[in-house]
């Protein structure tokens, strides 16, 4: 039998991107963190704190959660400011998600701490005109675009 329009799709071409979140944790320079990613996909490369967003998160709780988890920040949904998003595809694992970014200026007194070193082999500062080579897919294709954070919210 043909496979015609009205043939079910196959397995893969029902599955459907995901969504994750890149969280731009910005210092009073406008520097900004990035985690060397270890034991994942993109190992190696440099990422922004975030994750994927559950079901009946915000972009901004899922941020939140992710920081917490992953550098130890304490920071309030309400103050992260929702940014522009990128199409990102992994095709070596077969990976395809949409990253939403926001961000943040980090919060007085709270310094990053490293909480999942079997994840992340390293973290550091950064500016847009000083970054490391190896750069996670989304980072890489967010720096694609004509904005960059802090992202303004509108009052």
């Amino acid at each position: 039998m043909s496979n015609t329009s009205h043939d079910a799709p196959s397995s893969s071409a029902r599955r459907r991107p995901e969504i994750g979140v890149g969280l731009f944790v910005l210092d009073d320079s406008d520097r900004f963190l990035l985690l060397e990613r270890a034991g994942s996909h993109g190992a190696g490369c440099w990422g922004l704190v975030g994750g994927h967003v559950e079901f009946g998160q915000s972009p901004q709780d899922a941020a939140a959660d992710e920081a917490a988890q992953e550098v130890g920040l304490t920071l309030d949904p309400a103050e992260i400011v929702l940014g522009p998003y990128t199409n990102d595809v992994f095709p070596d694992e077969g990976k395809h998600y949409y990253t939403l970014f926001v961000s943040i200026r980090l919060p007085q007194g709270q310094v990053p701490r490293n909480l999942e070193p079997h994840k992340c082999a390293r973290m550091d500062w950064f500016s847009f005109d000083r970054l490391p080579e190896r750069l996670f897919i989304p980072v890489r294709n967010f720096l694609r675009q004509p904005v960059r954070p802090p992202f303004r919210a509108f009052a």
